[in-house]
């Protein structure tokens, strides 16, 4: 992919992401309702159900509820904590440091060291949602 798609497509998604994540402010926990198609589809929840939550409850402060929601709301805030500023860096300096993330992480997410404990942590938090019904 060329630069130039990779730095639309990512600005892109990081606006609709800030956008979902600000209605979600917005709304009270007990408002908000699920738009994920596999839970609509099957009534279970997916491997991110709870992630929008678990975002929210970070950013107002309650730590303990963001864990029992989603622990891939850590994740998401970590990659937009990362992500967000070096496109906004490479916006206003012209420098490749988002490239360079990005070809980095791609490299490393294809390692089977990397990418199977990932899978694994996944399955296993999927597992938790499943049994306790977020």
């Amino acid at each position: 992919m060329p630069p130039k798609h990779l730095y639309t497509i990512s600005a892109l998604l990081s606006a609709i992401a800030l956008l979902w994540l600000a209605a979600a402010l917005l709304w009270t926990p007990s408002a908000l309702t699920t738009v994920c198609p596999f839970r609509l589809a099957t009534g279970w929840p997916c491997p991110a159900c709870g992630s929008t939550r678990a975002v929210v409850a970070i950013l107002r402060g309650d730590f303990g509820e963001a864990l029992r929601l989603n622990p891939n709301g850590y994740v998401l805030c970590a990659l937009a904590a990362t992500v967000i500023p070096l496109l906004v860096w490479d916006g206003v300096t012209g420098r490749r440091a988002y490239l360079r993330f990005y070809l980095y992480t791609n490299r490393l997410l294809q390692r089977r060291i990397v990418w199977i404990p990932l899978l694994v942590l996944l399955a296993a938090n999927w597992l938790r949602l499943l049994v306790r019904g977020i």
